[in-house]
């Protein structure tokens, strides 16, 4: 499974990077700041880490295509709906 993750999530990554918005950015923070917090307590929770971790992940891959998504749904464009739920399962799956 890493070995997946490492062929799909760098690219993910970097075109989050490039169209991300201001706005999207909380969606990274959020989990970033509770597991640096969950680090300052001894010991850290697992189970917290691990969601945190989940959760970044996830967010960053959503970046770009949840906003694709979003837009062809609220303009009823099953068709680019469709083809853009394709695209963002190619690049997590």
């Amino acid at each position: 499974m890493m070995d997946l993750r490492a062929v799909v999530e760098p690219p993910i990554a970097e075109r989050a990077g490039v169209r991300r918005r201001t706005s999207e950015l909380h969606a990274l923070r959020t989990p970033l700041g509770t597991s640096e917090r969950e680090l300052g307590n001894r010991p850290p929770s697992l189970q917290v880490m691990q969601l945190c971790d989940v959760q970044f992940h996830l967010a960053i891959a959503g970046l770009d295509a949840h906003r694709i998504v979003y837009h062809a749904i609220a303009e009823r464009d099953p068709v680019r709906a469709r083809e853009a739920m394709h695209d963002h399962l190619a690049d997590v799956l």
